[in-house]
């Protein structure tokens, strides 16, 4: 029972430490707005981790200790072999769980990357920074958003440089207002950079659409 118990709590606790990515990107997709979530439960990955990992620890010290089944004349016997296998293969289960919801914010990137559009080789290059991101997966759900807005022809954010670049079509037109309002309405600040940018072009096999800042 006690095992039971600790181990619900260890995967509560990592479902709640990547609430920082998952949730936005579930608040988005029912429709609802994102902004400020990230930040908010990212203030608490931290802690809930050491929560979690405590957690989990102890649920494995009570499931591989030495148990015995007692009975109120004071007989002991040891406990059922067939129901401690059971119990440690739930255990084991729940560690897997624990795992791959507190890595989340590091492999959810590649799984949850949009197929990336080709850009006109013509079009006006602008970049932003971006502050608010907390996960790789921030970086689609801003690109999904930059590039709903009109003229936009692609939209590429780099997580490790918190930039996000965006291709204008040729002949079309968006303000900075534009961009910024974007990033806004799902959780991020997005700010001009100063460094200058080069038209989308395919290098060393990054994807089209993905320029580059001039060092």
């Amino acid at each position: 029972m006690k095992k039971g118990v600790l181990a619900g709590g260890a995967v509560l606790g990592a479902i709640l430490s990547s609430a920082c990515c998952w949730l936005p990107l579930l608040l988005v997709g029912l429709g609802a707005s994102a902004g400020g979530v990230a930040a908010a439960f990212e203030a608490y990955r931290t802690p809930l981790l050491i929560t979690t990992g405590v957690l989990l620890a102890a649920a494995f010290y009570f499931a591989y200790r030495p148990q015995r089944a007692c009975t109120a004349d004071g007989r002991c016997v040891e406990a059922d072999p067939r129901l401690r296998r059971i119990g440690r293969a739930a255990l084991w289960l729940s560690a897997l769980v624990v795992l791959v919801f507190a890595t989340f914010p590091s492999w959810s990137g590649m799984i949850l990357a949009d197929d990336v559009v080709a850009a006109d080789a013509a079009a006006k290059v602008r970049q932003y920074e971006v502050r608010g991101m907390h996960c790789r997966a921030c970086t689609g759900l801003l690109e999904a958003e930059l590039m709903k807005i009109a003229g936009v022809a692609s939209a590429t954010v780099d997580y490790d440089h918190k930039t996000a670049v965006v291709s204008v079509r040729t002949g079309m037109t968006i303000s900075d207002g534009d961009v910024m309002r974007a990033g806004e309405s799902v959780g991020f600040t997005l700010a001009p950079s100063p460094r200058r940018v080069q038209p989308p072009e395919r290098q060393n096999g990054e994807k089209m659409g993905n320029p580059t800042a001039t060092r």
